[in-house]
């Protein structure tokens, strides 16, 4: 069963800020932690705002560093950006599978406030979906191993 994920953008303000947001509301029994390439210093706040319209509060959320993670074990590790694809199955080795899930970069796009939005509410719409694909396809416990860890407590 996967227990620890981390995901990685290049800042760590928006996309893997928001796809931890949505696996740990979904998935609270798993670890997971987001990490930057070059993590800026503040979540932006389109994202914050974003994500308070999906029912998500990310109040003493903040970036890290994913050179911070470096040695530390996770079960999957997700790139989330075309420089995290380069650099993370370097970085973790076979400690940890690397998969890659791109995603357009909202913090990129130019425009009116309303614009802008919109590109932050369709990264967050696409996180959100391939998030519970992963977790429903990928991490969730099979029904039959359910079943015999609910035997084994009852057995005992």
């Amino acid at each position: 069963m996967i227990q620890k994920v981390l995901f990685v953008c290049s800042g760590n303000t928006c996309r893997s800020q928001m796809a931890e947001a949505f696996l740990r509301k979904l998935a609270p029994e798993i670890e997971v932690v987001s990490a930057g390439l070059e993590p800026e210093t503040r979540i932006r706040q389109e994202t914050i705002e974003v994500m308070r319209e999906a029912g998500i509060d990310l109040n003493g959320q903040y970036p890290k560093d994913v050179y911070d993670y470096a040695d530390k074990p996770f079960d999957i590790v997700i790139s989330m950006c075309e420089e995290g694809n380069k650099i993370l199955p370097k970085l973790v080795g076979d400690k940890s599978k690397v998969l890659q899930i791109e995603f357009d970069d909202p913090a990129s796009v130019k425009g009116t406030r309303e614009q802008i939005l919109a590109e932050y509410r369709e990264v967050r719409d696409a996180i959100s979906k391939a998030v519970e694909h992963l977790y429903i396809n990928d991490f969730k416990p099979k029904s039959r191993r359910k079943l015999a860890a609910l035997l084994n407590i009852l057995s005992v």
